[in-house]
């Protein structure tokens, strides 16, 4: 069984405009206002894409531009379903939520799936991630 996760809480540091460190004054690291928008963001975005990503397109024989089919059978406060038809390189586009969110991915040999935590989604929203089959 493999895990990645992708959260926009903050992980990431505050630099100043020439990319230093900023500190408080109990001179401890002041963490960023927004972490989509930037470094960690874009390195958990890339182990997501890069990494885990194909790990399961090569289990199910497909690659980045096939088509999958993303479901949910309840989301949001309304509990609404869910289900989207994108290309693998495009999952992590029809999951982004807002802006504070975290996605936990689970690949248990050829299933993915997610789990996606957020403010209308406390307990987590389930998502099936499977190759499209028309």
């Amino acid at each position: 069984m493999y895990k990645a996760t992708l959260t926009t809480d903050c992980t990431c540091l505050a630099i100043d405009e020439d990319g230093e460190g900023i500190l408080n004054e109990n001179g401890e690291a002041v963490l960023a206002d927004r972490c989509r928008e930037g470094e960690c963001w874009d390195y958990q975005v890339e182990d997501v894409n890069e990494g885990f990503l194909p790990m399961w397109t090569e289990k199910v024989g497909i690659s980045k531009t096939d088509l999958v089919d993303v479901a949910s059978e309840s989301t949001r406060w309304t509990r609404e379903p869910f289900r989207a038809i994108t290309q693998v390189e495009n999952i992590l586009a029809v999951l982004y939520f807002g802006n504070q969110y975290t996605l936990d991915f689970t690949l248990d040999g050829t299933s993915l799936s997610v789990v996606r935590y957020s403010h209308d989604e406390p307990t987590g929203a389930s998502f099936t991630i499977k190759p499209y089959k028309a």
